[in-house]
């Protein structure tokens, strides 16, 4: 999924004074959402201007960012890319004004992804995420052609009305989640988050269980919050890059701050998922 965030921060001070003001500091939030958010700021340190990133996810995070600078230089590391720790915070740039009697610009676009890259699913064997007794036909599996390729190459989507109830696939902790999203679309830029109504879920392998195109308003769950295996999630949907109501599942986590990885999973009782097929919930 694409999602660039700009950040930009320009003083246009001509005549400014050889010593920058230590008032100049801005922040921006990249992904906020219930859970969290990478929080970018740009700070005078002495004469340095220094770029910190602080990661407010209870779960590590990879991202990659692009710069466009005018009359600013390296003095130091200026990191491009690297994964961060929950509630992590590190030193990703800094530099020096060349002409302090010009202006100067310091343009970021962060890309980020959830989950931590070193993550190995262990064995399991996932529930299906709807209530026991409930069929619903699988619409599209894995390498699915329509949007299950790539870094979603190993999810499912489910038919199911809008309103009906999501489980919890296994056992974890919810650590993200939207539900302000309202509408869906075919076109590219509702494949980002935040166009998407979802739930996250940290299993115990570090793997995040990922429910998406819930009802707006439709999160039944809130952040911290352990989940059993079959506990309510929320409330299918009709959100994001979808052209009908169903669930999406998967279970991911980062590669780089550019793409995620989906994970090959069985379900309970019918081994490797069959598109085509109703699926009755036996728990």
């Amino acid at each position: 999924m694409k999602r660039l965030f700009p950040l930009a921060f320009v003083a246009c001070v001509a005549g400014a004074p050889a010593e920058p003001r230590v008032e100049a500091v801005a922040a921006y939030d990249v992904l906020p959402f219930p859970g969290g958010a990478l929080r970018v700021t740009l700070a005078w340190r002495g004469d340095l201007l220094v770029e910190t990133v602080t990661n407010k996810f209870d779960m590590p995070l990879a991202f990659v960012v692009a710069r466009d600078l005018v009359n600013l230089r390296g003095a130091g590391p200026i990191l491009e890319h690297a994964v961060i720790g929950a509630h992590a915070s590190q030193e990703v740039a800094a530099w020096r004004i060349d002409d302090h009697l010009v202006g100067w610009n310091e343009h970021s676009q962060y890309h980020i992804e959830l989950g931590d890259p070193t993550a190995t699913p262990a064995p399991y064997v996932y529930a299906l995420p709807f209530a026991r007794g409930e069929t619903h036909t699988l619409i599209q599996g894995f390498d699915g052609t329509f949007s299950h390729t790539g870094d979603s190459e190993f999810a499912l989507d489910f038919e199911m009305p809008e309103g009906t109830t999501v489980r919890a696939a296994r056992d974890g902790v919810v650590v993200a989640f939207n539900d302000a999203a309202t509408a869906h679309a075919l076109d590219p830029a509702f494949k980002d988050l935040d166009h998407v109504n979802f739930v996250i879920v940290r299993h115990p392998d570090g793997t995040l269980g990922t429910y998406l195109h819930l009802q707006p308003h439709g999160v039944k769950v809130t952040v911290g919050q352990r989940v059993a295996r079959g506990d309510v999630l929320g409330l299918s949907g009709f959100t994001g890059f979808t052209s009908r109501p169903h669930l999406h599942f998967d279970v991911r986590t980062a590669i780089d701050g550019s793409h995620y990885k989906t994970f090959r999973f069985e379900l309970a009782d019918d081994g490797a998922p069959v598109v085509g097929r109703a699926y009755t919930a036996s728990e």
